[in-house]
């Protein structure tokens, strides 16, 4: 089974939104595509923003130090995956020389209950610990979690109760050894309720399960029948308790020798067969699928048996194959709800 879109959405196949124009040196498989889906799915296209639904995290607008190349210890919050702070090297002797970390200073106190931290303090032997702190004055900090220090991807720290801090620190335990390096990419902090906030209390669905559900078909449901020829319990109608579409892999070339050739749908609904196939008649399938069964009708046309050098003049007889689809089965023609939903 697969989800398919609600029924309130716009035809497939409607003849009445054929498009008229088609640009220039268009490639075949897209000319196909536009000619066949003469009713598609319209949908806008925005900008992408990838903030879009998350809260922001305490780090924005917050200020950074560090204990060693301060000039880079922005990176941690600029939200750019691509750029780090990387620690000065390790120095033997030095007062603190092992410890590297990064200071956040939020600007005032948040409830902290979940953080995020992309970081990396080399390979294993480079480091003994990371740990993660908090503070309210910057001077007296509470360890909550000791993270791995070879970890790359994003570490999610959830804290079993929010936390009062102003400050937050990450900070790297580095092996004694010349030049040890640690790496911090990203430092994120939030409420208890993480970047996604708080959940909005459950509501009672407007779609039924049923609505939702389709089934991809194929003719005859494997009994080499067609469906007006099935019982009850048959093809259809054994889908219709549990779901609303109906999607049948159409062949073209069940209906074309050549992807050249002219096709009479009417002449095929009086017994007449397509040219490729002489018994073939889809209405004996569509018609059952959706007047007899109730159901919404998709058709995805198959043309990869079609090779590229067969068609002579794609755009052309593209459309030609897509104006007799839609002349048939589409709504205008009928003047009532097409086959196709």
């Amino acid at each position: 089974m697969n989800t398919v879109p609600p029924a309130n959405n716009p035809a497939i196949f409607n003849t009445t939104n054929c498009h008229e124009t088609f640009p220039p040196n268009i490639p075949l498989f897209s000319a196909l595509i536009v000619l066949i889906g003469a009713a598609s799915y319209h949908q806008s296209v925005t900008t992408w923003n990838p903030h879009a639904g998350y809260i922001p995290s305490w780090t924005e607008g917050a200020t950074v130090t560090a204990t060693s190349n301060a000039k880079d210890a922005a990176n941690v919050l600029d939200g750019d995956p691509n750029t780090h702070w990387q620690s000065g090297g390790v120095v033997p002797g030095k007062p603190d020389g092992t410890l590297e970390s990064v200071t956040i200073d939020f600007g005032q106190v948040r409830p902290v209950g979940q953080v995020h931290t992309r970081h990396w303090a080399g390979e294993v032997g480079t480091a003994t610990a990371t740990q993660l702190y908090l503070s309210t004055d910057g001077k007296n900090w509470q360890n909550i979690a000791t993270l791995d220090p070879t970890a790359l991807h994003t570490v999610a720290t959830i804290l079993p109760k929010e936390i009062a801090a102003r400050y937050l620190r990450l900070e790297h335990q580095m092996v004694v050894k010349d030049w040890n390096k640690a790496f911090i990419w990203e430092v994120k902090a939030y409420d208890r309720f993480g970047p996604y906030g708080q959940m909005e209390p459950p509501t009672q669905g407007h779609t039924t399960i049923k609505e939702l559900l389709g089934v991809n078909g194929y003719w005859s449901f494997g009994t080499d029948k067609y469906s007006d020829e099935l019982g009850p319990d048959g093809g259809p109608f054994r889908f219709k308790p549990v779901a609303s579409h109906l999607r049948n892999y159409h062949d073209m070339t069940w209906d074309l020798k050549s992807p050249n050739d002219p096709i009479d749908f009417e002449k095929m609904a009086k017994g007449g067969g397509t040219p490729a196939t002489e018994w073939l008649n889809w209405d004996s399938e569509y018609q059952v699928w959706h007047e007899s069964a109730g159901m919404n009708v998709q058709a995805s046309l198959q043309f990869y048996k079609f090779k590229p050098e067969d068609w002579k003049h794609p755009r052309k007889d593209g459309r030609r194959y897509a104006e007799a689809f839609t002349r048939h089965f589409g709504a205008k023609k009928r003047q009532r709800p097409g086959l196709f939903h």
